[in-house]
């Protein structure tokens, strides 16, 4: 039942929305066109393009992935405070796999929202390093992603600009970790150049 909600809810979403904007490959794909891979050092203006990049991905990736409902929502909670096989159950559920994708999603797009608005002021572009550092989580469990996704019944790395793309984790934790990361923190201790 809750596979057939879930298909009817992401045909109806991407109805509604004209196909939630952009398609996900495309969107992928924009994040690693604002920063090049062999740019050693990118300026803020484009550190700041690419975290607007990767929030269009999160924000498309999120309205093509169900809610559960508050009585799922509140059935998989319960479940997750029980012990043994009530535990486990609830680990290879439908509702689990789309209480995850909803956490995760959650997380990316609120980090992402913290770098952006890092940019903001003389003040907080002293936390940009930070933030970027912490998005990273939300590329080490792509693999998860893609068995979250699987189990929700979720159609994904397709070519149809319905269904979502996952992220692509290493070349989007290179990006961050040797170019941008780096780059915020030359920025943030005034540093004239990188050895």
């Amino acid at each position: 039942m809750l596979k057939t909600l879930t298909v009817l809810f992401l045909t109806l979403s991407v109805v509604a929305t004209g196909g939630a904007g952009a398609a996900t490959k495309d969107l992928r794909n924009a994040v690693f066109s604002t920063v090049p891979l062999g740019l050693a050092s990118p300026n803020a203006e484009q550190r700041l393009a690419f975290a607007e990049a990767i929030q269009k991905y999160w924000e498309n990736f999120n309205a093509r992935v169900p809610r559960l409902s508050p009585s799922d929502r509140e059935w998989i909670e319960a479940e997750m405070g029980a012990q043994g096989d009530r535990v486990e159950r609830a680990l290879k559920s439908e509702e689990y796999a789309i209480w995850s994708l909803n956490a995760h999603v959650d997380v990316c797009l609120s980090t992402v929202g913290q770098v952006i608005n890092s940019f903001e002021t003389e003040q907080t572009k002293q936390t940009e390093m930070f933030f970027w550092l912490q998005l990273i989580n939300c590329y080490n469990g792509s693999d998860d992603v893609r068995i979250y996704l699987h189990r929700a019944g979720i159609p994904y790395n397709d070519d149809s600009d319905q269904h979502v793309q996952t992220p692509d984790r290493s070349l989007t934790q290179t990006i961050i970790v040797n170019q941008v990361a780096p780059a915020a923190m030359v920025e943030t201790m005034d540093w004239s150049s990188r050895n």
